[in-house]
């Protein structure tokens, strides 16, 4: 298994999590906002925060979805 972190701007860890082998956790960005997403027993599971132009917001927790 391997640990993973989230860590916000300023280093600070927001969340840490276990992945199996094989599993990665992808950044992806949309418009202003920026995701960090990771695969959990078949379900998408992560993190979102925007950018409104001068600040970022803090990370978000998203609603888990499934990838079918």
């Amino acid at each position: 298994d391997i640990r993973y972190y989230l860590l916000g701007s300023d280093g600070a860890e927001i969340e840490s999590f276990t992945l199996d082998q094989g599993e990665r956790p992808a950044v992806a960005a949309y418009q202003n906002d920026v995701y960090v997403l990771y695969y959990d027993q078949g379900l998408f599971k992560g993190k979102v925060r925007s950018f409104d132009g001068q600040n970022w917001s803090t990370w978000t927790n998203i609603q888990s979805f499934s990838p079918t």
